[in-house]
């Protein structure tokens, strides 16, 4: 996932097994000292198991970023200027 740094946040779905969520910053920014804007996408996946969840949602993220890329810096841009204007 070049130029992101992905996070993979499993949750639990009661009675119906495991989904997650990719939150993504640009590798880039870890070289400043200060926060880092993060963008959070749910990924759709439903699975039994965590580590199932965990793996379809990776490779949507892969995904996401070979295909999406314009829109990932997008949302990553107005989280900066939100951030920015508190």
């Amino acid at each position: 996932m070049s130029g992101f740094f992905v996070e993979i946040i499993p949750e639990h779905v009661p009675d119906d097994g495991w989904t997650a969520i990719a939150q993504f910053s640009r590798q880039r920014d870890y070289r400043k000292h200060d926060e880092v804007p993060k963008a959070t996408f749910p990924t759709n996946v439903a699975y039994g198991t965590r580590s199932a969840a965990e793996r379809a949602a990776t490779q949507w993220a892969r995904e996401f970023v070979t295909s999406s890329s314009e829109v990932l810096e997008s949302s990553l841009r107005l989280e900066e200027a939100a951030r920015k204007a508190h």
